[in-house]
């Protein structure tokens, strides 16, 4: 119990988009996906080179997928090496990373200490001729050599060489060079790596894993060399790719799961779970989306009692607004749209019993008056925008009946200066006791000095009140 918190409290400061590290925490079946994959290429001959793709869009779980595989790497003996192009501004210093993360992988794997300052250093002192690369391995000093190769006509002599002295250090093992978001790098580091993989570095015992989004790869390598089909490009250099699987509900339910613990202990987990169909189906918008709610229980919403709230409204009403937040804002100017998601249940309930079939095949009126405030949302994110919608429209259903009740839940982060149930009667004490002037001054001390609706309570005034 006491090493599961202290893994919590590690993963919570290493921040929500940090990628997985050891296969035991996987929820979404990114283990097993990884494992497959490192089966496969250890299936083949030793002395195979290979390009692999690891393909899925932002936040998908490319990296924590590639860092499965680089475990199981580690696990059966074999060096790795990690390299992230996008954070070179250009191609020297891009291939000056290239060649010195080549260089620390091995390093590394021999049990040669590289420590931070010897690091930057040798970075550095890559400068501009690969040449004067200072690197700790032989293998890591024929690279920079064999980027030049090519300038000077000696592409198979300098290849011969570093092949020769792969072959003498890894024995029986291979090296994998880990690509991670090639996508996010700067268009000429992205076309200049695919041919620097295809043409240059092609060796044999190499095996590069990169994980990268296939259509923003497409459309660079479209814009840079013009009409050629950049699927097509991308398929010759590529020699096997693997789209990353959709995970199941019952994998996504484990993950809720598993997160809930990490969160503030007043978030309402049963409120979670039962918006969970229309939770973020990707792994990074899911934990930010948590996360942002447990922080909200943290600084804000620990004010409201357990029942005060429609805690399913407000958590469907946050993610709203994060996700589409111009339609959010439309949403709360609309009176017709307020009505519709605080009344809209109960009419459609008085109107099944009326309506002819012919009629329940038209588009619902809800969701045409969805589609008039969404016209600028991708068609691509219209269905769970409907999806989130409707969610909303049904958690206030019966529960939420006015219309200005309802826009106090959507507004309550932007309105700190609602009342809970808790200060709006310890506030009316106070003023009981109080002179009409001495409570003009009290009230004037308040955040709002508006005499209005938005001082009362958001929850709806119980009996006894």
């Amino acid at each position: 119990m006491k090493a599961k918190k202290e893994k919590n409290r590690i993963a919570i400061e290493l921040g929500i988009d940090a990628a997985l590290e050891d296969p035991s925490d996987d929820c979404l079946d990114r283990a097993v996906f990884a494992k497959r994959i490192f089966k496969i290429i250890e299936g083949t001959p030793v002395s195979t080179n290979m390009t692999v793709g690891i393909h899925g869009s932002w936040g998908s779980g490319k990296t924590t997928t590639m860092n499965f595989l680089r475990w199981h790497c580690k696990e059966a003996g074999h060096p790795v090496a990690l390299f992230n192009p996008w954070q070179f501004q250009n191609r020297q210093m891009a291939w000056n990373g290239f060649v010195s993360s080549i260089d620390k992988g091995i390093a590394e794997w021999q049990g040669k200490k590289i420590g931070t300052f010897k690091r930057q250093k040798s970075v550095k002192n890559i400068s501009k001729t690969f040449r004067k690369v200072t690197a700790i391995t032989k293998v890591g000093k024929i690279a920079g050599d064999l980027i030049l190769a090519p300038l000077e006509g000696l592409l198979e002599q300098t290849r011969y060489k570093i092949q020769k002295e792969l072959n003498k250090t890894l024995k029986d093992k291979r090296l994998f060079v880990f690509i991670d978001d090639l996508d996010r790098a700067e268009p000429d580091i992205l076309y200049d790596l695919l041919m620097l993989l295809n043409e240059i570095v092609n060796l044999n015992r190499c095996v590069y894993i990169i994980g990268l989004d296939v259509e923003i790869a497409c459309q660079v390598i479209k814009n840079k060399i013009g009409f050629i089909n950049g699927k097509e490009f991308l398929d010759k250099i590529v020699n096997w790719s693997f789209d990353l699987p959709e995970p199941t509900d019952f994998e996504w339910q484990a993950l809720l799961d598993k997160e809930i613990e990490k969160l503030d202990k007043n978030i309402k987990k049963e409120a979670l779970k039962a918006i969970f169909p229309q939770l973020p189906k990707n792994p990074r918008k899911f934990k930010h989306f948590l996360r942002y709610i447990s922080g909200l229980h943290k600084s804000f919403l620990s004010r409201f009692d357990e029942n005060e709230l429609e805690w399913k409204v407000l958590y469907l009403a946050q993610l709203i607004k994060m996700e589409f937040p111009k339609v959010f804002q439309k949403i709360i100017s609309r009176k017709d749209i307020l009505d519709d998601i605080s009344q809209g249940m109960i009419l459609d309930r008085m109107k099944e019993n009326n309506q002819s079939l012919q009629e329940s095949d038209k588009t619902p009126e809800w969701e045409q008056k969805l589609n008039d405030i969404s016209n600028d949302v991708e068609e691509a994110k219209k269905a769970h925008l409907i999806n989130l919608y409707k969610g909303l429209r049904e958690s206030a259903g019966f529960n939420i009946t006015h219309e200005d009740h309802l826009k106090k839940h959507l507004l309550v982060i932007e309105a700190p200066e609602l009342f809970t149930w808790k200060e709006y009667k310890s506030f009316k004490k106070e003023l009981i006791l109080l002179t009409d002037e001495e409570i003009l001054e009290k009230l004037r001390d308040r955040k709002s000095t508006r005499l209005n609706s938005s001082h009362i309570p958001l929850s709806r005034m119980p009996s006894s009140a």
